[in-house]
């Protein structure tokens, strides 16, 4: 028992302070998960296409880390994932 209470527990620490990675972060959802993080005091690192627009999320862009890129380049996406290293990713993008 004293393991799993140990795993949930290293669990909550990383929701309550891990690295968060929203892919998708200016769409609806992702953007309003977004909002929700940061006023957790967390900053949470977007991924957003190179030529998204970011009405939805510039009141949270000081305390986020934005990456742009082409999100149909696996490449790319897997260099920053490899860079930040995230706890928890939320997928929220879609691709036209």
């Amino acid at each position: 028992r004293h393991i799993i209470i140990n795993k949930f527990l290293s669990y909550i620490k990383k929701i309550l302070y891990g690295k968060y990675l929203n892919y998708g972060g200016c769409w609806f959802h992702g953007a309003n998960l977004s909002r929700k993080i940061t006023k957790s005091k967390i900053i949470p690192h977007l991924i957003v296409h190179n030529n998204s627009n970011l009405w939805r999320i510039n009141n949270i862009l000081p305390n986020s880390i934005l990456h742009r890129v082409d999100i149909s380049n696996k490449t790319s996406i897997k260099q920053i994932i490899k860079k930040i290293e995230p706890d928890l990713t939320y997928h929220l993008a879609s691709y036209i």
